[in-house]
């Protein structure tokens, strides 16, 4: 018997190739699984806004939960620059300056202002691994947890480069965070509510 190249390839790597209704017969009722989830998804393709938020009240919640924790992220990003003018951050972190007087210098406005960028694209790559391989909830569990430990950093940091330092290991959780939680809301809510929160 001659086998096809294909074929031959398929046996050495141990491939086996079958459509539904060969897997029919070893698999009892996988025709009527077919139909059942080609019908379920007829179903959510035409389904309403008001019945999805009727029928999928728990994947809403807790997708709104999980997005719960951008809100301060979209706030802590930007409070570090509102500090550069205040007189007692000048005061702690402050250089003099040309008049006398601490500044902030440029460079270290710089990083401070995009330390935790460089800490959030350090987040978005580590959770595409860790979602991957720990699941969205443990990953999310884990980065609050490196969360919390962060944000000590640039609370009791008495230096720029401390602080700076603590701004990208802030970032490093708020990265995952973005990820996360758009990927958590576009799994698991249906598609007439995924839009909404995915945004």
């Amino acid at each position: 018997m001659v086998l096809a190249s294909s074929e031959l390839e398929d046996r050495q790597v141990g491939v086996v190739r079958a459509d539904n209704h060969d897997i029919d017969k070893h698999i009892a009722g996988y025709a009527d699984l077919i139909k059942d989830a080609a019908q379920a998804d007829q179903i959510e393709h035409e389904m309403g806004v008001r019945q999805a938020l009727r029928i999928h009240k728990k994947a809403v919640f807790w997708s709104m939960a999980l997005s719960s924790a951008l809100i301060m992220e979209g706030y802590d990003v930007v409070l570090i620059a509102s500090f550069y003018g205040h007189p007692a951050f000048l005061k702690k972190f402050g250089v003099p300056g040309p008049e006398g007087k601490n500044i902030i210098p440029a460079a270290w406005q710089s990083g401070l202002g995009n330390g935790s960028s460089a800490g959030g694209i350090i987040g978005l790559l580590i959770n595409g691994w860790a979602s991957e391989r720990f699941g969205p909830r443990k990953t999310f569990l884990i980065a609050m947890v490196l969360m919390i430990a962060a944000i000590f950093v640039p609370v009791f940091a008495q230096s720029l480069p401390v602080l700076t330092f603590g701004e990208v290991l802030c970032g490093i959780p708020w990265g995952i965070f973005q990820t996360l939680t758009t990927a958590y809301a576009s799994e698991v809510c249906p598609i007439a509510l995924r839009h909404y929160l995915t945004a």
